[in-house]
């Protein structure tokens, strides 16, 4: 018997709330969570809108540097940005910077007819400390060769250098949260392909003088990931970086199972690492209907789907309420939206059933 069957999914906006119902995961228990959403009113069209949030404190982040289509803003006190007279893009990329915190990139689409809103969460770095040379360097979870490094500026390495390392792993919620881009990338072959993640290691070098130090050409270093919670661990997990300029992730290397449960693989340069194993199958689709209160269709309300270790966002319903939202195969999720016009959002805390590859489910 399909679960889904018979059922719709609906966003009633009523006076103070919206609420999400939604079918799947065989519990008749509708739990909601709502969040409610700053928006300032818009008419201009092509603009973008986001809000960007601490992702431990859930407070907004202020002076955030903001960058799209070769424009650049900064967040305010609410942790708000806005631009305007922008181009429609089916993908745009949308990257976060400020000191102390992990480098957030998000591909959006950008329409005349909507706010093109974001709300994105920021991790800061788990660890933070200055050396007095490279000599001094050590950790559990990079591991580099004093002479692999280089400067781009060419100056001395005998200096004060900054380090800024994020680990995370697929346990930690902020793995998810903060993930950078798409849970998707260009593999060895030039496809295009889907997958999930396991776990993600960014590290950077600056000097005294704010200047990137990198590996020479040529040269390695080696990251260790954590061990995964999940059963039956792969021996081998493909390894991929994160262009920021492209907003694409890109495999390049693998990393080893070790004995301690661990992964290790290297690296030619610095950057945001993470290991992903690729979706084989083809992948799954669900439809949904959104309406009000009054059964009106309710356009402009975002979706996301969020899987274990996956996330698929940014689709917005259209004129008539309608959303159809792309899904790992075989594999449940949770189901929320949001509404940044009407300012506000819900989710729906139970999960979704997974669907079988190639399938399309609709309520």
């Amino acid at each position: 018997m399909n679960p889904y069957k018979n059922t719709r999914s609906f966003l009633f906006l009523l006076s103070t709330v919206i609420i999400l119902n939604a079918c799947g995961g065989g519990s008749t228990s509708e739990n909601i969570t709502q969040t409610s959403l700053e928006v300032s009113n818009i008419t201009s069209s092509a603009i973008h809108e986001g809000k960007l949030i601490d992702n431990t404190t859930g407070k907004p982040i202020e002076n955030v540097t903001v960058t799209v289509e070769g424009q650049t803003t900064t967040t305010d006190k609410n942790g708000m940005y806005k631009f305007t007279n922008l181009a429609e893009t089916e993908n745009a990329i949308v990257n976060f910077n400020k000191d102390g915190y992990q480098i957030g990139s998000k591909a959006i689409k950008i329409k005349s007819t909507t706010h093109n809103f974001v709300e994105y969460h920021m991790n800061k770095h788990n660890y933070q400390w200055d050396i007095e040379n490279l000599e001094e360097f050590s950790s559990p979870s990079v591991a580099i060769e004093l002479n692999a490094f280089t400067n781009i500026n060419k100056t001395s390495l005998n200096d004060t250098i900054s380090i800024h390392l994020t680990i995370l792993n697929n346990d930690d919620e902020a793995l998810l949260n903060t993930f950078p881009g798409k849970f998707e990338g260009i593999d060895t072959n030039g496809a295009n392909v889907k997958f999930i993640t396991y776990g993600l290691i960014a590290v950077k070098f600056n000097d005294s003088r704010g200047n990137s130090l990198d590996l020479d050409e040529g040269e390695t270093a080696t990251l260790t990931f954590k061990a995964l919670t999940t059963v039956g661990k792969p021996q081998t997990l493909p390894l991929w970086y994160y262009d920021y300029k492209q907003g694409l992730w890109f495999e390049k290397g693998s990393a080893q199972l070790q004995e301690n449960g661990t992964y290790k693989g290297d690296i030619s340069h610095l950057g945001t690492w993470a290991i992903n194993k690729p979706i084989e199958n083809e992948s799954a689709m669900y439809k949904g209907h959104i309406v009000d209160e009054n059964d009106q269709p309710m356009s402009n309300a975002r979706l996301i789907a969020k899987g274990d270790n996956w996330v698929t966002y940014d689709l917005s319903t259209d004129e008539n309420g309608l959303f159809e939202i792309e899904v790992i195969p075989d594999s449940s999720f949770y189901l929320s939206a949001y509404n940044y016009e009407e300012k506000y959002s819900a989710s729906y805390d139970t999960k979704m059933l997974p669907i079988a590859s190639g399938n399309v489910v609709e309520d």
